[in-house]
């Protein structure tokens, strides 16, 4: 069987974790070169020229020479007013981001050694600054995506698409020149109705060309390519296949013995929920 290139794709493993962000110096210093990757840079006047007033726990405090503000290494941060080490912050988003099934406060408790309390506290702050990242990042080049439910567990209720226990969703990933992807989205939407597709294109999607929605499951970048809007173009009502729903064939019957060819067979025939071309404001 051969390899998954992302499955086993290189990542940060802890010895180089502790090698890189061991000491509060090293932490510090990584927080500065995110927030101020060309020096220092007065919040208030935008003024460079500053000084040096004091460092605490390798946290400088810095004033500007022009307007006089005094500006901590943390402050408007993630970091801003904790108590806590620089260490043991980067330490607790290491291992937020490392486990792939989610980390529980309780178990962050036990990795940090900290109170249930702290930990409960530098896990909310930690998921909300990742959640604001999220719906900031609009995805470019090449998209994938397709619609999905998550649910239908409960009882009761209507049967398919459109049940009350289910939750609809669009799933979009990007990907690059080579065709490997690079960022994926999974965001909750009101329906699958042109309007909602509208809104959630607008909000994830970079402006200044049509997209174009692929069909079927995420496998396979030459079916899903963006293309400018005047390449998506419809097909005539006269030259478009019948479409046919699933679940149309009587009981005991499946698709095949209805005279309709497989789904995965026949993905381009089945009425589409979302909207095929979506103009974006340039």
């Amino acid at each position: 069987m051969a390899m998954n290139r992302i499955q086993f794709q290189h990542g940060m493993s802890l010895p180089e974790f502790l090698r890189g962000f061991g000491t509060e110096a090293a932490c510090a210093q990584a927080v500065m070169a995110a927030r101020w990757p060309n020096g220092f840079e007065c919040p208030k006047c935008g003024e460079e020229a500053h000084c040096v007033i004091s460092s605490v726990d390798f946290r400088p405090l810095f004033q500007c020479n022009g307007c006089r503000r005094q500006t901590s290494v943390t402050a408007g941060t993630l970091f801003a007013g904790t108590k806590l080490p620089l260490t043991t912050w980067f330490l607790a988003i290491y291992l937020i981001s490392q486990a792939k099934t989610g980390l529980s406060a309780l178990a962050l408790k036990r990795q940090l050694g900290v109170s249930y309390r702290t930990a409960w506290l530098v896990h909310h702050k930690i998921m909300c600054a990742m959640s604001e990242r999220e719906d900031a990042h609009q995805l470019t080049h090449v998209v994938q995506m397709d619609d999905a439910y998550l649910g239908g567990e409960l009882s009761g209720g209507t049967a398919g698409r459109g049940s009350e226990n289910k939750v609809p969703f669009v799933a979009a990933v990007s990907l690059n020149e080579m065709g490997h992807p690079v960022y994926l989205k999974l965001t909750m939407v009101a329906g699958f109705t042109r309007d909602a597709i509208k809104e959630w294109a607008n909000l994830h999607l970079a402006p200044g060309r049509g997209h174009q929605r692929r069909l079927g499951p995420l496998r396979g970048s030459e079916r899903c390519r963006l293309r400018p809007h005047a390449d998506c173009r419809r097909r005539s009502h006269a030259t478009r296949p019948a479409r046919i729903r699933l679940g149309q064939h009587g009981p005991g019957q499946s698709q095949d013995d209805a005279g309709r060819c497989p789904p995965r067979l026949r993905l381009l025939q089945i009425r589409d929920p979302l909207p095929r071309c979506l103009r974006l404001p340039a």
